[in-house]
């Protein structure tokens, strides 16, 4: 089992900074639609697998974060985008 300490996200998705310590408990994320909750997931699967499996492959048809959610695409600033976690 993978147990993450803290989380630190920057400039991802539509998460411009935010740490989370989590201290290796169970968390859970609330709040309205657009708040960020997708992002912490899609942060912490690319922390762990380099990878946002749920923006990319079959089933996304023509969806893309460009057209269909331009207030969390960092595409013009990839390098200001930052995920670390720490065991």
């Amino acid at each position: 089992m993978i147990r993450i300490d803290k989380i630190r996200i920057e400039e991802f998705r539509g998460i411009r900074d935010l740490t989370l310590s989590l201290n290796g408990q169970n968390f859970a994320a609330c709040g309205p639609n657009g708040t960020g909750k997708s992002g912490i997931v899609d942060a912490i699967e690319f922390a762990l697998t380099g990878n946002v499996s749920r923006l990319a492959g079959a089933g996304t048809g023509g969806l893309s974060v460009k057209s269909h959610g331009p207030h969390v695409d960092s595409r013009s600033k990839p390098e200001a985008a930052s995920v670390r976690a720490s065991p």
